[in-house]
């Protein structure tokens, strides 16, 4: 068992910090949750040493807001009023800049002002979706269930995002730390071996001869070589910010095996949440729809949505109208339109959500177990070539001495 020392929120709003015993990180998170803890940190107990094996921790602005909407949906659920409910928050909250916004805002509320009209002054904190849903519980009178529904968006979101971002760590270190292996024997390494081959009468091995001139050329030109991927890297992101390169890159990232499939899934959930949770917190659909327009940065799905809020304003069912360059999950279409049909396309969205995000963590674990003993596999080959290359002239020398 491993010790592990954690920092999260109950289901008061309220800040938890202990410690437990757990199989490993994924163990500790899922019994946390179990517990109805929302976790934001979680350190691995060195027992030899006060370093840490194992850091989770959510960025300011995020877990600000989290807190802050968490602790409101409790206040408010507990039928304390709005402008007490902000007080409370205010002497809870750390002196900074969020502590002045809200205070900010409860000034605001007390001049007259409406709470989601207070809050749409700071987009940096409050998004348009979020303000909106708020807007609609204040209108609707149930602003603490959509204050509840909006703190669990929030919290569900960032478990998401989090493991798909602590997923790619490793990986991309991975190769990035090979790559670095590579260049340095190329370039440092190899060419100390010049002198020795450079009186070797004999031919020299057919990969040596390769590995010598690559090692010449980059520690000739390690400049250009250097400049090279950077110039290309902000070629293509400039043609990306043009409308026809976004469109084409974005469709050729949809079309490639595997990340295509998890693109779609990942998005396909971002917007499917989106929409579930607006609906369920009273915004009408085609309100929904805009918003849900905003939290895709895949421009062919955003076309997608277009294409299906003009339909959908002219009358037609959001189902039907989804499928309009092929790219929208078949399996999506079927569920909405299963949602409308019964009268339950909130709850069908946020089914739909759960579904693939759980189907997008699974495809990322897969390609992931493949990408990581791939990556060893190739670099461990190539820096074996690189050394055998090395070592051949020196065999052959020796074994002719002999």
């Amino acid at each position: 068992m491993v010790k592990f020392s954690y920092k999260a929120i109950n289901d008061k709003g309220q800040e938890v910090k202990d410690k437990m015993e757990a199989l490993d990180s994924d163990d500790a998170k899922k019994r946390l949750a179990e517990e109805g803890l929302y976790l934001f940190e979680l350190k691995e107990i060195d027992e030899g040493s006060s370093s840490t094996n194992f850091s989770f921790t959510l960025g300011r602005k995020n877990e600000n807001r989290i807190l802050f909407t968490r602790q409101l949906s409790n206040l408010l659920v507990a039928g304390v009023q709005l402008g007490e409910s902000l007080q409370v928050i205010i002497e809870l909250l750390k002196p900074g800049n969020f502590k002045d916004i809200v205070e900010e805002i409860y000034e605001d509320l007390k001049g007259g002002r409406g709470f989601a009209e207070s809050l749409a002054q700071y987009p940096s904190y409050f998004s348009k979706g979020y303000v909106s849903m708020i807007r609609a519980g204040e209108e609707g009178g149930f602003l603490d269930l959509t204050c509840q529904r909006l703190a669990k968006n929030l919290e569900d979101n960032h478990r998401f995002k989090a493991f798909i971002t602590t997923s790619m760590i490793y990986p991309i270190v991975l190769l990035v730390v090979s790559i670095m292996a590579v260049v340095v024997m190329l370039t440092f390494v190899l060419p100390k071996f010049l002198s020795i081959y450079e009186n070797y009468r004999q031919g020299l091995p057919l990969s040596t001869e390769i590995l010598l001139k690559v090692s010449n050329f980059l520690s000739t030109y390690w400049l250009i070589v250097f400049i090279i991927p950077i110039l290309s890297f902000l070629a293509i992101w400039s043609y990306y910010k043009t409308e026809d390169g976004r469109m084409k890159i974005d469709e050729l990232l949809l079309q490639l095996p595997f990340i295509g499939e998890f693109i779609i899934k990942v998005e396909v959930a971002r917007i499917s949440r989106t929409l579930g949770t607006m609906l369920d917190s009273g915004v009408n659909l085609l309100k929904a729809l805009d918003i849900s327009l905003q939290v895709t940065s895949n421009i062919i799905l955003q076309n997608t949505l277009q294409v299906a809020r003009e339909k959908v304003q002219k009358g037609g069912a959001l189902s039907e109208n989804l499928d309009s360059n092929g790219f929208f999950p078949q399996v999506a279409v079927h569920m909405i339109g299963i949602g409308e049909r019964t009268g339950k396309l909130s709850a069908m969205l946020l089914q739909l959500a759960d579904n693939f995000e759980e189907e997008s963590k699974s495809s990322l674990e897969k390609m992931m177990k493949v990408f990581e003993p791939l990556v060893i596999l190739v670099m461990g080959t190539v820096i074996g070539i690189i050394v055998i290359s090395m070592l051949l002239p020196m065999l052959n020398i020796n074994s002719i001495s002999f």
